[in-house]
């Protein structure tokens, strides 16, 4: 059975190749109107424009604190983004 199949698709393949011969000479013959176009030079230009996008920031290193006692604090030494060592007084 298999070699039916096999020469009856080849059977059919061979039939549709023979068609799209002539289709493809058809088409070609109609197209054959010249279209003019215009030629231009590419340029190459940096562009900028300014990107409009909402969302959250969030640092990479950012520290979460933890207290070993609870309490209010009074007064904060450090500013945010100041550069400290260790053992420096924040708070």
């Amino acid at each position: 059975m298999n070699t039916k199949h096999f020469l009856l698709f080849f059977l059919i393949l061979a039939l549709a190749s023979c068609g799209k011969k002539q289709q493809t000479q058809e088409v070609a013959t109609l197209n054959t109107e010249i279209i003019p176009v215009k030629v231009v030079s590419v340029l190459q230009e940096n562009i900028t424009e300014p990107v409009r996008a909402s969302g959250l920031l969030a640092s990479e290193t950012e520290a979460r604190l933890s207290f070993k006692t609870g309490g209010v604090i009074q007064k904060v030494y450090v500013k945010e983004g100041d550069v400290v060592e260790a053992g420096t007084v924040l708070a």
